[in-house]
């Protein structure tokens, strides 16, 4: 069975095949102008919060977003989602601000009320994310939300990846997945998120394909 990932930077279009020999790590772009890279097996499904995987995590990176990232360089925390961050004298608190151009692929704009779903939603015991409540088990499950970009995070107590944690986790639009199942619903088998690419097709054993949004509501 053949396995592929790829990403296609020409067309805008990200095709994620899948090779079901080991690993290389290799990639190509050939005169189809597709970006391919080998992955080791198909993945069982497209929830993280249920599942969790490298190669999950291989092609999901490239749909969803976290509030800060990591310079691959320096390894310091820089913003994504987040434009701003506050960390409070005792270290237990962090206020975010949310850029103002983050936007979900339908054109809505990624809201502080996103990012309090998402933590409901991780901490929730009817959703079966028991890794993620292990890891990011330090955090309070609730936000302060302050306004529509502004919110805080709050940490049980000190601790040096306190900041790490609370800026980490991939963010979910509230208005498509609020009162969905988000053990079996549409989190499984579709992508949600406000990265640069979204699920085109997904040929179960052979290939993933991304397509790349190009602007606001506008696919490729």
């Amino acid at each position: 069975m053949r396995n592929v990932l790829s990403l296609s930077l020409a067309a805008a279009v990200m095709s994620l095949g899948i090779y079901g020999c080991k690993k290389t790590g290799s990639s190509a772009l050939p005169v189809d102008g597709v970006f391919r890279e080998d992955i080791s097996s198909d993945l069982t499904g497209l929830n993280f919060l249920t599942d969790n995987d490298r190669n999950q995590t291989d092609v999901l990176t490239r749909v969803y977003e976290s509030l800060l990232d990591r310079d691959p360089e320096t390894y310091e925390l820089i913003p994504l989602l987040a434009k701003t961050y506050e960390v409070s004298k005792d270290g237990l608190s962090f206020t975010f601000e949310l850029h103002e151009e983050a936007k979900w692929p339908d054109g809505k704009p990624v809201t502080s009320a996103d990012v309090e779903f998402t933590m409901k939603t991780m901490f929730d015991p009817q959703v079966n994310s028991g890794v993620i409540k292990s890891f990011y088990g330090t955090l309070n499950p609730k936000v302060e939300v302050i306004n529509e970009r502004r919110f805080v995070i709050r940490a049980k107590g000190r601790h040096f990846n306190n900041l790490s944690l609370a800026s980490s986790f991939w963010i979910l639009p509230k208005h498509l997945l609020e009162n969905q199942d988000m053990n079996k619903g549409p989190i499984l088998t579709q992508t949600f998120g406000s990265g640069p690419y979204m699920l085109d097709t997904w040929d179960k054993g052979n290939s993933i394909t991304l397509k790349k949004i190009l602007s606001t509501g506008e696919q490729h």
